[in-house]
């Protein structure tokens, strides 16, 4: 069968070997009269069966879930090496969707003398690989160049949220007529309505740009709770110390969810600022002199306002 085949497998017991060795190998052939062939070609073989530690995995997206924009250059991961990786080695992050553990995402990068310097190495997964609404465990593995991997890192839940809630309404009603001191007393108030995605744990910010000085910012945010969910809208107070008298703004609003997706903002609404009164006038009662007799007071009291 061998010499119909033209070839014939040799195997060298794993025991003869030692890990971190190199051998020359060569073949060959004796007759059973006892001649034997010269030397085939050599090979060298270089025994390496240790793998690589394991490395640590970080993604700072992670945190409270990747939101859109944080996924617009894919999702940024940084594999801290262990100390016997060495350039030439594959660095692998594997993302496993929690709900289908058949869709396996990967994302590899070979090893220079630059990332063992600087002891970890960025691998970004491709935002296209990635579903909004699925989640996934994310770790890391080494593989040197005998195809030794090192276990696996921490796992880390990458959470991918890329929808943004629906944009709120806003309403401030002392802005009708103007805000007045009185009603600036205690904060400008305002009430947001909001979408019907919004949940709680959402960031309602209220935003007040000063119309004759764009780089002049003003906001207030509060964090929904399931009270405000319940109502559908929630109060955010601008305090009157960041109102300035005389100025206009323009307000909206915004919902941030937990991964940092926002809305759309709301409708705009002028807000100015008023609360210097008048200064007073000067009264004048002619009639009132020596008293108002009948006569005087037929066509009524009669008064002079000189104005400030």
């Amino acid at each position: 069968d061998d010499i119909t085949a033209g070839n014939v497998a040799v195997t060298i017991a794993a025991d003869d070997l030692t890990d971190g060795s190199s051998y020359a190998a060569t073949a060959v052939i004796t007759d059973v009269a006892g001649n034997s062939s010269d030397a085939s070609n050599s090979i060298d073989v270089a025994i390496d069966i240790t793998a690589p530690s394991a490395p640590t995995l970080a993604i700072t997206e992670a945190l409270n879930g990747v939101n859109l924009e944080e996924l617009t250059d894919g999702l940024q991961t940084t594999v801290t090496l262990s100390e016997d990786a060495v350039a030439g080695d594959t660095v692998t992050v594997t993302l496993v969707d929690s709900d289908d553990a058949s869709n396996v995402i990967t994302a590899s990068v070979e090893l220079d003398a630059d990332d063992i310097t600087a002891g970890n190495v960025a691998v970004t997964i491709a935002a296209d690989d990635l579903t909004d609404g699925s989640s996934y465990a994310a770790t890391a593995v080494i593989t040197d160049v005998a195809g030794n991997s090192s276990d696996a890192s921490n796992s880390i839940d990458v959470a991918i949220d890329t929808t943004a809630p629906g944009a709120p309404a806003l309403a401030i009603e002392a802005a009708v007529d103007g805000v007045s001191a009185a009603e600036l007393a205690a904060g400008l108030p305002t009430t947001v309505t909001l979408s019907e995605d919004a949940v709680a744990g959402d960031t309602v910010t209220v935003t007040l740009v000063d119309d004759a000085d764009a780089e002049n910012v003003i906001t207030a945010s509060v964090e929904l709770d399931a009270d405000d969910i319940t109502a559908g809208n929630v109060a955010v107070t601008i305090a009157a110390d960041d109102l300035t008298d005389g100025s206009s703004y323009a307000a909206t609003a915004v919902i941030t969810d937990v991964a940092g997706n926002s809305s759309d903002a709301s409708n705009s609404i002028d807000v100015a600022i008023d609360i210097t009164a008048p200064s007073a006038p000067t009264l004048a009662i002619t009639e009132a002199l020596n008293g108002v007799n009948l006569e005087e007071l037929t066509d009524g009291l009669q008064t002079t306002v000189t104005l400030s």
